[in-house]
């Protein structure tokens, strides 16, 4: 096609109205969702299929003790992050003539939080463990987790390079995906905890190192407030944000803990199972707010009306929530055969729980903008408020339901949490933008 038939067809796709319109106006946002989406899709898939592979060939209990390092990976990974995974984007929106200086910051804090982490780690192993003899897997495990948190997520969606990283993010679970077929397929080798840990190690640094060396040589490290007020800039604005992470792991992986230590890793390994498929459903919801999340920091400036907020929160929502339902429905309605169909028999046991957990993507759709929200408005102390909230109701739940329950109950406590997260956020955010409108209204008159 040449320049002056490109040309023409663009002027005629800008004449359509509404679609065509729109669709011109957003072209980059539709490019970086449509390379997020295709990247992801291979990704969920071949990341689906290698997990259920790693289950099967492992079996229920030491795929209960893999998944059981995993969720003290999170917890250090979130740890780690100290909220910027949430609020380093919206930090470089609003002050993009100091993103240099506050990515050098934010990367010293977590280096500081990374060796905290490590030296609590070794110090609490025996304890977290249950005095297990010491596995190189499962500690390289919690290590792979953990380390992810030196992302520069937060980097790449801000500048709208999404794509860049979502490639980057490509390369590394490739890595990953290659060394576990390879150790799968070759007769001399045996998969085992060990073998897992270390390809997910040697990934992890594979895609940080891509990350890093396309991003840092773009940034412009030359300080314009100052390093440490930089540091105190992002310490203020993200404690409340990190406590309120920390609190809201409650809710998704307190209960695998909780599990483990209550009914052993044979009922873990099949939670894990069920919730290897959720993982799937959320990683494609997460990558698509990812878009979102740039667009809900620029319609959280101050310029912006209670009404304009609103319909745009009100649009995110509803259309999360239709992605959600596409993921969980046919979790609920058709358990037992999705479980039977990718994992061993002995899998089979877990379906009830998956037909629990299937309502959770649908939560999760509406969950994930209402948080977007709350954080690019600055409603921290309300983050947190919320969180510990439900993370102490996630907590009881578990502590309650699990005996009972084993599996289900770690299902429900998950569901009914974030159920009560769902009343709480709205209700905040209508006193948000009631008080803005009002605000407003009392604005020309002053």
């Amino acid at each position: 096609m040449s320049m002056t038939d490109a040309a023409s067809e663009s002027s005629l796709l800008y004449r359509i109205p509404y679609i065509g319109r729109g669709m011109w106006r957003h072209r980059k946002m539709l490019a970086n969702l449509l390379s997020l989406v295709s990247i992801n899709i291979v990704i969920a898939i071949v990341g689906f299929f290698t997990r259920v592979k790693i289950a099967n060939v492992l079996g229920k209990e030491v795929y209960g003790d893999l998944s059981y390092a995993v969720a003290i990976g999170i917890y250090g990974l979130m740890f780690i992050q100290f909220g910027f995974e949430k609020s380093l984007v919206r930090e470089l929106v609003h002050f993009p003539e100091r993103s240099g200086e506050l990515v050098k910051a934010s990367l010293t804090l977590r280096l500081f939080l990374f060796l905290l982490f490590i030296g609590s780690l070794a110090a609490t192993w025996p304890f977290l463990f249950n005095n297990q003899p010491f596995s190189w897997g499962m500690f390289l495990m919690v290590l792979a987790t953990s380390l992810a948190a030196f992302q520069l997520q937060g980097v790449y969606d801000a500048w709208r390079e999404m794509w860049r990283h979502a490639l980057c993010f490509l390369v590394e679970r490739s890595a990953y995906f290659l060394l576990i077929w390879a150790v799968v397929l070759i007769p001399a080798l045996t998969l085992s905890l060990d073998m897992v840990g270390i390809a997910a190690v040697l990934a992890v640094l594979t895609g940080l190192a891509m990350q890093y060396r396309w991003a840092l040589p773009r940034m412009d490290f030359k300080p314009n407030k100052g390093f440490w007020p930089s540091i105190l800039l992002l310490m203020r604005s993200n404690v409340w944000i990190w406590l309120a992470v920390l609190a809201g792991l409650s809710l998704e992986y307190l209960n695998q803990i909780i599990l483990k230590r209550t009914c052993g890793s044979k009922a873990l390994g099949g939670y894990s199972a069920c919730w290897t498929i959720m993982q799937i459903g959320t990683l494609f919801l997460n990558q698509v707010g990812r878009i979102g999340f740039a667009s809900t920091a620029r319609h959280t400036t101050p310029d912006r009306t209670a009404a304009e907020r609103l319909r745009f929160l009100t649009k995110y929502v509803l259309l999360m929530a239709g992605m959600g339902a596409l993921i969980g429905l046919p979790c609920v309605l058709f358990s037992k055969g999705i479980l039977l169909l990718f994992f061993r028999p002995e899998y089979a046991t877990a379906a009830s729980t998956l037909q629990v957990l299937g309502i959770y993507p649908i939560l999760y759709g509406i969950y994930l903008p209402i948080l977007q929200y709350v954080i690019s408005a600055r409603l921290q102390k309300t983050y947190f408020v919320v969180l510990t909230i439900t993370g102490l109701l996630a907590a009881i739940l578990c502590l309650c339901l699990i005996p009972l329950y084993q599996s289900e109950g770690a299902a429900l406590s998950l569901v009914i949490s974030v159920c009560a997260a769902l009343v709480l956020f709205p209700t905040v955010i209508g006193l948000h933008l009631r008080r803005l409108s009002k605000v407003s209204q009392q604005g020309p008159s002053s």
